[in-house]
């Protein structure tokens, strides 16, 4: 016996179709950008002693989310002269540039410029760059001041990638015997309105130092002044030795003219500003040297 199969067909309308939500996927998030993030550090010494050779490292560690671009630099600002002195346009270092690490150059500028061709890992252990510079100082009246600043184009910007260090100086006992001395000095406005910085600048810039002699006798008095090997007889004054310093009167007919304190650079001489002429303060004061 067949059994019956009976295909039964529904419009297609009677037919409920159940639309099921499905949720969408989350967008996803943009990764965080890819940045350098670089702190530095400057050591030198506190204290060196005038027309001694002194060293500075600039230390750069990258403790970013990634490493540094390529290249990247490390800029030191060094001290400079005051620059403009009458009809001379002129700016130096106030010192001698000696050794630098690989890289670094004394740009136009005068500062010290050091570019990094390899990228700085963020990877600890590898992720510290290091540069030095050896430099002889001359007498300034301040400290030195070396700040340094270093540079990645994908530098976070959240600072920390500059910092500073300072030395103060320190001087030195003249041991020649009192006698006839050397006068050397130079005048000028620089470009802040005041005077040189340092004798150094004296030295640096040829034709601007004048020169006259003068003897220290003992029991602290100055005779025997000297202007192009002619006696000045109108002119004396008084000295005094305090430790490295040397305090000078100078007079004109027993009037005074001018005073200075300078100190010790070599065993030989003394280096410093004018302090007063005429009994008052100067704004751009000259810059002595006074040898044995």
């Amino acid at each position: 016996m067949k059994t019956l199969r009976t295909h039964i067909l529904l419009p297609l309308a009677a037919i409920a179709f159940v639309a099921t939500a499905v949720p969408m996927a989350a967008p996803i998030a943009a990764s965080a950008a890819q940045t350098s993030s670089l702190t530095t550090t400057v050591a030198g010494p506190p204290s060196t002693p005038v027309g001694a050779v002194s060293h500075f490292d600039v230390q750069v560690v990258n403790s970013g989310s990634s490493a540094t671009t390529a290249p990247w630099t490390i800029s030191v600002q060094l001290p400079k002269s005051n620059g403009t002195y009458g009809q001379l346009q002129v700016q130096v270092v106030l010192g001698t540039v000696g050794v630098v690490s690989p890289g670094c150059v004394v740009g136009a500028d005068l500062n010290l410029l050091c570019t990094m061709t390899s990228a700085l890992s963020n990877v600890p252990g590898a992720n510290t760059q290091v540069i030095g510079f050896d430099i002889t100082l001359p007498y300034i009246k301040k400290q030195f001041s070396f700040p340094a600043i270093a540079t990645a184009a994908n530098d976070d910007g959240l600072g920390g990638n500059s910092a500073s260090a300072t030395t103060a100086q320190t001087f030195t006992t003249v041991t020649a015997p009192i006698g006839q001395a050397t006068v050397d000095y130079c005048g000028g406005v620089g470009l802040d309105g005041t005077g040189r910085r340092s004798f150094y600048e004296c030295v640096v810039t040829p034709g601007l130092t004048m020169t006259y002699k003068m003897t220290m006798a003992p029991g602290g008095t100055l005779t025997n002044f000297l202007f192009n090997n002619k006696p000045v007889p109108t002119r004396g004054g008084t000295w005094a030795i305090n430790g490295t310093r040397l305090d000078v009167v100078l007079t004109n007919n027993s009037t005074q003219l001018a005073t200075m304190s300078l100190q010790g650079v070599s065993a030989r001489c003394w280096e410093g500003p004018l302090s007063t002429a005429y009994g008052q303060p100067v704004a751009a004061p000259a810059q002595y040297r006074i040898c044995l």
